[in-house]
């Protein structure tokens, strides 16, 4: 099964993509030239799809069987069904819907005190706890993305923090994460944006990975967690391989004594 997302695919087995074609590709000859790379390069080819582009309503034809229809509608098509069920939401309709969860509102909340590592407990389980508020309808206040961005300013807690979205608290945590890289200013921004980043990769949502990585690194252009989550993309490494990689902030989490369930 491969799962790919909009431009990039991470997804279960890398040798099974979809490509968007568009413009002068749409021509057979390209269409066979593209199809014979890929297969030469080792790369199954379920299908080739002409579109002129991709949106709803819009006439595909596929260009082995001739067969033709119309896009169907991405919010509720299988695919969007699959991603509600399996990352708890639907899919955006466009790129810019998705860009809006990690693009800045303004608010320029500056970041409360990092706390010490003998609080770093303290704040991770007051992520948690800003977790269920927001999962159950309360929004976080300034006061509590001030505090949860000056939580990430201690690398143990960030690294729980991402310990956390490996578990089944991922899409909460993405949640709150996303809603304090909107708001939150300075370097505390580039932590929250990793961190949506890094969830982004586990659920295999492209789109909105490397839009958070483009905001991580535009206000950390060295920041060392967002550059090893952009050379493993750009490595196609696989999300549970990625993960491995990750051992350390498990075990972080456990050090504080903090169980989360899987």
């Amino acid at each position: 099964r491969s799962t790919s997302v909009n431009d990039t695919d991470v997804g279960d087995d890398l040798g099974h993509r979809v490509t968007p074609l568009y413009g002068a590709l749409l021509r057979d000859d390209a269409l066979n030239a593209i199809a014979a790379a890929c297969l030469a390069d080792g790369m199954y080819v379920t299908a080739t799809i002409k579109v002129d582009r991709i949106a709803f309503g819009e006439r595909w034809i596929d260009h082995s069987s001739k067969t033709e229809g119309l896009i169907d509608d991405p919010t509720t098509c299988p695919a969007a069904l699959d991603s509600l069920i399996e990352r708890g939401r639907g899919v955006a309709s466009d790129r810019e819907e998705l860009r809006i969860e990690v693009t800045a509102t303004g608010a320029n909340i500056v970041a409360g005190k990092a706390p010490s590592n003998a609080g770093a407990a303290r704040a991770v389980r007051a992520v948690l706890a800003a977790m269920d508020r927001h999962m159950n309808g309360h929004p976080l206040s300034d006061a509590d993305v001030a505090k949860l961005a000056g939580g990430l300013l201690n690398k143990r807690v960030r690294d729980a923090v991402v310990a956390i979205g490996l578990t089944g608290r991922r899409e909460a945590a993405r949640a709150v994460f996303a809603d304090v890289t909107r708001r939150v200013c300075g370097p505390a921004r580039a932590e929250a944006a990793t961190i949506v980043a890094v969830l982004a990769y586990f659920a295999c949502d492209g789109a909105l990975l490397r839009m958070a990585l483009e905001e991580a690194q535009r206000e950390a252009p060295k920041h060392s967690l967002a550059l090893m989550v952009a050379y493993a993309l750009d490595m196609q490494i696989h999300p549970t391989k990625f993960e491995e990689a990750l051992v350390p902030s498990r075990q972080i989490l456990a050090e504080l004594g903090i169980v989360v369930p899987d």
